[in-house]
């Protein structure tokens, strides 16, 4: 039988598999080569991250914004881009929620702008308003002027025995690589900006049990907004099983250990008389004016709804 062999050749000679020196030799190389790759790659991120701290690196810009010649990031020209963008910060002031934002966009019909992520070069598509696009229109710190550069983090996972990296994790502000305020005009301030990430957090009752929530549907009054004045966690409402049942308010405490037993219970009707009673006390000198406010609030966002379906915008 004819026995097999290979060569490997490259620009310096050719070498035998089959000689020691010429195996070792082969090693070293491919040793120095794999070294010296990982070395391209950290020159390269070290680049890179550099680049970033001054606000020159360049990536996809969120619908708004451009890079110029000077490679500066700047408001979009085009002003039915840019105001939408506006408009979605003003209502967001206005409403004091990002889901009434969205159906607000919804029913003006408003088309919002979105970036192509899948092409390679930058590219806008009108879609309809939905409510992450509008999340991440409020909480990108871009569009308060600031230059924010790697905000998302990978992990390694273990998949069928194999390391995977798996990206798309936000990190928290103080691991951001680089945060550069007033880096360029923007369509509010950063205070603004700080402002609705408070708002936007307060409005989550699934994150940081122990931060001021908004109130909730529901019968009772303080629905997610009392809190057990022994533990610090919310109240839970708990309704009666037949109809016309009052109320109660009750702490679960730390429900996570079974037999750990309720920390506190109170009924919610005279909570909830009490309470009503002083917050018509202390509005009833300017009941009538907030009421007229609220009447040409829903009167001009109607016109303005009217008026947008007209003009197509």
């Amino acid at each position: 039988m004819r026995a097999r062999f290979a060569l490997v050749v490259d620009p310096d000679g050719a070498y035998d598999p089959r000689l020691v020196n010429d195996r070792l030799l082969l090693g070293l190389k491919g040793t120095m080569s794999e070294y010296e790759l990982s070395l391209l790659r950290q020159r390269g991120i070290a680049a890179r991250d550099s680049k970033a701290k001054r606000g020159e690196y360049r990536f996809m810009l969120p619908p708004g914004f451009c890079w110029n010649e000077l490679g500066k990031i700047e408001i979009d020209p085009d002003e039915h881009v840019a105001g939408v963008i506006r408009l979605v910060f003003t209502k967001f002031r206005e409403l004091g929620s990002a889901r009434q934002v969205f159906l607000w966009l919804r029913a003006a019909d408003i088309k919002m702008p979105v970036v192509l992520r899948n092409v390679q070069i930058y590219k806008l598509s009108w879609k309809a308003p939905a409510y992450h696009s509008v999340m991440q229109i409020l909480h990108n710190p871009l569009y308060a002027g600031a230059y924010a550069f790697g905000r998302i983090a990978q992990k390694t996972r273990i998949v069928d025995g194999r390391a995977r990296k798996v990206s798309g994790f936000k990190k928290p502000r103080e691991e951001w690589n680089v945060l550069l305020r007033g880096n360029h005009p923007g369509y509010i301030s950063w205070q603004e900006y700080e402002d609705n990430q408070k708002l936007l957090l307060e409005n989550a009752h699934m994150k940081k049990n122990c931060s001021r929530k908004s109130a909730r549907g529901g019968r009772a009054l303080l629905t997610g907004l009392m809190r057990c004045g022994r533990c610090g966690r919310m109240m839970r409402v708990f309704y009666g099983q037949a109809r016309g049942n009052a109320h109660r308010y009750q702490c679960r405490g730390d429900d996570a250990h079974v037999g750990a037993g309720l920390c506190i219970g109170i009924g919610g009707v005279r909570v909830d008389r009490a309470v009503a009673l002083q917050i018509l006390e202390a509005v009833s000198d300017r009941a009538v004016e907030a009421a007229i406010l609220a009447s040409d609030q829903v009167e001009r966002s109607r016109k303005e709804i009217g008026g947008r379906r007209r003009t197509g915008a």
